[in-house]
């Protein structure tokens, strides 16, 4: 694609064919702007959803390592339908999650110990978003039960640096006895499960 290049660095004149992320990068963060700007009440995850969804194919049918999504397309992207919010991301990681991580406020755990039911409709993306992490509340010497809806997989980890596996989900439902006399945070885990994405319903309670 033809780019600007200061004429300090080439003396034949300010455009020149470039390719590669570092001059895709500041292309899409500006059609993105242009996007928001004109549709400024979609949230950061629709406006991803719309930016991808909206490009036209150049590849391989959908997505592909070697084109991605495909070629920016910024009237589709503002007229393409609204999608529906991914609530939490980004939500990948611990860090990403807890307080004092990447976010000094980290993300709301979906129960505490003052409510320990919830629920949340959300999203995953085998190649762009792959994994969910949430914090919720195993009570003392009760059953966390979380059951889920949709194409996905999930796990009840230990809240460390580790994530050591507690339970797995059979059928769509997990189950976790905390048999401590103390209440602790774990983390659920939401990931894809044979499909490359995937919108799912993960519902939590807490039994004796």
């Amino acid at each position: 694609m033809p780019v600007a290049e200061p004429l300090a660095q080439e003396q034949s004149g300010y455009l020149l064919d470039a390719n590669g992320t570092s001059f895709s990068s500041p292309l899409v963060a500006g059609a993105a702007a242009w996007v928001w700007t004109v549709r400024s009440k979609l949230d950061n995850t629709q406006l991803f959803e719309v930016m991808r969804r909206s490009a036209t194919d150049i590849g391989a049918p959908g997505f592909d390592n070697a084109t991605g999504w495909g070629l920016l397309n910024i009237p589709a992207a503002l007229s393409f339908p609204t999608p529906q919010r991914d609530p939490q991301e980004p939500n990948e990681q611990p860090n990403e999650i807890e307080p004092h991580g990447l976010f000094a406020n980290g993300t709301p755990p979906l129960t505490t110990s003052h409510r320990t039911s919830g629920s949340i409709t959300a999203h995953v993306d085998s190649t762009e978003d792959p994994v969910d992490l949430y914090r919720v509340w195993a009570p003392a010497l009760r059953v966390l039960h979380a059951r889920s809806s949709g194409s996905v997989v999930i796990r009840l980890l230990r809240r460390s640096a580790k994530k050591r596996v507690l339970a797995v989900a059979r059928q769509g439902v997990v189950t976790y006895r905390n048999g401590s006399t103390r209440g602790a945070y774990v983390y659920l885990e939401v990931r894809p499960r044979d499909v490359r994405e995937a919108t799912y319903t993960v519902r939590i309670t807490a039994r004796r």
